[in-house]
C-alpha cells in the first residue's frame, strides 16, 4: 500500500532530518481533527511540523472506514469534480520569504531543501478541503515528464509532455526522500479513493515535446525540417520570414473551407463524411505553398541530443542537418495563434506526398493519407497501451483526452477500447465544447461545453438553459472557468455574477458540477490565456506570468464566504443530483422585467 510507504518515508525522514524550523501551511488544509497542529485558531497560516503534520494527516486516513467508490459505468453522471494543475494548486510559501522556491540549485525548492511547488503529498493535503467543498471527483492536469528544449516560462508546459509513461520528477516532494515517485502518486490516489473520491487524469496523445524521449528510437515518429530555416515569431506573417503555420491565399481558404465544411466555417468534417463533401463539391484538399513543403524532409536515421535537449538529425537525401518543428493551431487554417513554441505533432500517418504539417495531415485528414496502410502502427500501439499501464499501476478512474478531436478516429477508438477492456467502468471525457450525441456515440461519457462562455454572456446563457429543454446527449461541466480561461472572480460583472451563473448551471439536467482550483477563493490570476481572453487581457497576464508555466500558487488565506455557499450549494444539488443525472429538469422561469434580465429556477431543499 502505497499510503503506508509514506508512512515510513516520513517516520524515516523525521529521524534522519533536522525538523526545519519553520514550515507554514494554509488554514484551510488542516484535517478537521487536527490534534496540536495549530495553536492560533484565529491564523490564515500556522506553522507546523512537516513530518508530524503528515503523519497525522496520513494515519487519520487510513484509521477512516475505508469508503471506495464502486467500479460502475456511466458515474460521471453522478461527479462533483474539482479540477487543478498539481505544480501550481499545492504550491505556498512555507517558508515565508515572500517567494514560491527559487534556490541557486533547484527553482521549485527553497532554501531549506523544501519543495514550494506543489507536490503529490501536498495534493494529498489539500483531500480534507475538497471534502469539505462536497468533492468526489479529482481531475488532474497533465503531471507526465515535462520537456526542457523550448520550453515556456520558469517551468514548462504541463502539455510539452517529454514521456507520457514516466512522472514529472518536480511533483515528489523532498520531505518523502527516495520514495519513488510512482509510490508517491499511488499514495495520492489511494487516499482519494479510501475518502471516496475518483481520480482522473488529463493525457495528451496528439503532441510531443520538442525533445521528447521517443525521438532516438523512432525518428521516424515525428516531422523533420530544415535545420536552417528559423521559426517566425508571434506577430510575424510574412512566410518567407521562417517556419510557422503555412499561409493561404484568400481564394485557397475558401476552398480548403468549401472541401471540408458545409457551412463555409466552423468545425471540419472528418472520415466518410469528408470524403462525401469532397465528392459532392468536387474539391480537393488544397496542400501548403511549395516552399513550405520543402522545408520538410523524410526522417533521418541517426539523430543526435545536444546539451540544451534539442535533437538534430541528417536528411538522408540530401545531407542537410534537419530539426523537429515546433506546432502550431490545428484549426482553422487562417487561425492566428502565435506558435506552440515547446511541442510538436506526432506523425499519425506516413506518405512520401504528405511528410509535411499542415491542416490536411494534423486534423482534417486527407483521404488519400488516412488509409489504414499508412497509419504509423508502432506509434498507434506504443499510445493504445499508455493509459492500461495507469489503470494497472495506480487505479485511476477516468481519463480527459487532450486534443483527442485531431486523433484518427481508429486511433482514438483503439484508446477507449484498451483502456475499458482493462475496466469497463473508466470514465472517458472529452474536450469538446460542443454537447452533442456524436460524443456519447464516440464512447465520451462527458465534454467540457460551452457553459465556460456562455455563463458571462446574458442571451448566450439564456440560450444555453433553454437548449437544455431536452436531456443531455451527454454530460457536460457545470463551469464558469477552467485553466484556459479568465477567471470568473476577474469578469466584468464579478464574482457574485459569476457564482450565481455557476449555482444555476449546477441544476442544469446533465451538468457535472465542476471547480476549477481557486474558484472557491476568488483567485483573479488565470493560468493561461487560451480561450475567450481579448488581445489587451492576454497582453495584460502574459506579462505578469501564467502560473501554466511559471512558479505560482492560490490565494489560500484569502478572506471569502464562497466556500461556505459552494459547499451549501452543492449540498442542495445532492438532493436533486438523480433526478438531474436521469435527464430530468426544474421549471424555468425566464424574468425580463428587471431590463437586465435574468434566469430561475424553483429548486426545492
Amino acid at each position: 500500500m502505497s499510503l503506508k510507504e509514506v508512512v515510513n518515508a516520513l517516520s524515516k525522514s523525521a529521524g534522519s532530518r533536522p525538523t526545519l524550523s519553520r514550515y507554514r501551511i494554509p488554514r484551510r488544509w488542516l484535517p478537521d481533527a487536527a490534534e496540536g497542529l495549530a495553536p492560533d485558531a484565529a491564523a490564515a497560516v500556522v506553522e507546523v511540523r512537516p513530518q508530524h503534520y503528515f503523519l497525522q494527516l496520513v494515519e487519520s486516513i487510513l484509521a477512516q472506514r475505508d469508503r471506495a467508490p464502486r467500479r460502475v459505468a456511466g458515474w460521471s453522471r453522478q461527479a462533483v469534480v474539482y479540477n487543478l494543475l498539481v505544480r501550481h494548486a499545492s504550491a505556498f510559501d512555507h517558508d515565508g520569504d515572500g517567494r514560491i522556491g527559487g534556490s541557486a540549485t533547484d527553482l521549485t525548492c527553497n532554501s531549506h531543501g523544501v519543495r514550494e511547488t506543489g507536490t503529490f503529498l501536498k495534493t494529498l493535503a489539500l483531500l480534507p478541503h475538497l471534502q469539505r467543498l462536497g468533492i468526489n471527483t479529482l481531475y488532474l492536469l497533465p503531471i507526465t515528464a515535462v520537456g526542457r528544449h523550448g520550453r515556456k516560462g520558469e517551468l514548462g508546459s504541463p502539455y510539452a509532455i517529454r514521456n507520457p509513461e514516466r512522472l514529472e520528477p518536480t511533483l515528489a516532494d523532498p520531505l518523502l526522500g527516495e520514495l519513488p515517485i510512482d509510490s508517491q502518486f499511488g499514495a495520492l490516489v489511494e487516499a482519494a479513493h479510501r475518502l471516496g473520491m475518483r481520480v482522473v487524469l488529463e493525457f495528451v496523445f496528439r503532441t510531443a515535446a520538442l525533445d521528447a524521449d521517443w525521438i532516438e528510437e523512432h525518428p521516424e515518429w515525428f516531422y523533420w525540417i530544415d535545420a536552417a530555416v528559423p521559426d517566425r515569431h508571434a506577430g510575424m506573417t510574412d512566410p518567407a520570414r521562417g517556419f510557422g503555420a503555412p499561409v493561404f491565399t484568400r481564394a485557397e481558404l475558401a476552398r480548403i473551407y468549401r472541401a471540408t465544411t458545409t457551412t463555409g466555417r466552423g468545425s471540419p468534417l472528418t472520415g466518410a463524411a469528408l470524403e462525401a463533401n469532397l465528392k459532392a463539391t468536387g474539391e480537393q484538399m488544397v496542400p501548403p505553398p511549395a516552399m513550405f513543403r520543402s522545408w520538410f524532409s523524410e526522417p533521418p536515421r541517426v539523430v543526435e541530443r545536444r546539451e540544451n535537449g534539442e535533437v538534430v538529425g541528417r536528411d538522408p537525401a540530401r545531407g542537410r542537418e534537419l530539426r523537429i518543428p515546433p506546432a502550431f493551431a490545428d484549426w482553422p487554417p487562417d487561425d492566428t495563434q502565435p506558435p506552440w513554441t515547446d511541442v510538436t505533432y506526432l506523425r499519425m500517418y506516413q506518405h512520401p506526398r504528405f511528410n509535411y504539417m499542415a491542416y490536411n495531415t494534423i486534423r482534417v485528414y486527407d483521404p488519400e493519407l488516412a488509409r489504414p496502410e499508412n497509419g504509423v502502427d508502432a506509434l498507434w500501439k506504443q499510445i493504445r497501451g499508455i493509459v492500461p499501464s495507469y489503470q494497472r499501476r495506480y487505479g485511476i478512474d477516468g481519463v480527459m483526452i487532450d486534443m483527442g478531436h485531431a486523433l484518427p478516429a481508429p486511433l482514438a477508438a483503439g484508446i477507449l477500447a484498451e483502456a475499458r477492456a482493462v475496466d469497463p467502468a473508466l470514465a472517458f471525457w472529452e474536450e469538446n465544447f460542443s454537447i452533442s450525441a456524436e460524443s456519447a456515440r464516440n464512447g465520451y461519457d462527458a465534454v467540457v461545453g460551452g457553459l465556460i462562455f456562455a455563463a458571462h454572456r446574458r442571451d448566450a446563457l439564456r440560450s444555453f438553459v433553454d437548449q437544455l429543454r431536452v436531456p443531455a446527449p451527454v454530460g457536460f461541466f457545470a463551469a464558469t472557468e477552467n485553466h484556459n480561461t479568465p477567471r470568473a472572480a476577474a469578469r466584468a460583472a464579478g464574482v457574485e455574477a459569476g457564482f450565481a451563473a455557476w449555482a444555476l448551471a449546477l441544476f442544469l439536467p446533465g451538468a457535472i458540477p465542476f471547480v476549477h482550483a481557486g474558484f472557491e477563493l476568488e483567485a483573479q490570476e488565470p493560468l493561461n490565456t487560451g480561450l475567450d481572453f481579448t488581445p489587451e487581457e492576454a497582453e495584460h497576464w502574459q506579462r505578469r506570468g501564467l502560473a501554466l508555466f511559471e512558479r505560482a500558487t492560490l490565494p489560500w488565506t484569502a478572506e471569502t464566504k464562497l466556500v461556505d455557499r459552494i459547499a451549501a450549494a452543492l449540498t442542495l444539488r445532492k438532493l436533486h443530483a438523480p433526478a438531474l443525472a436521469a435527464g430530468e429538469r426544474p421549471e424555468v422561469k425566464q424574468v425580463t422585467a428587471t431590463g437586465r434580465g435574468a434566469i430561475a429556477f424553483r429548486v426545492d431543499g
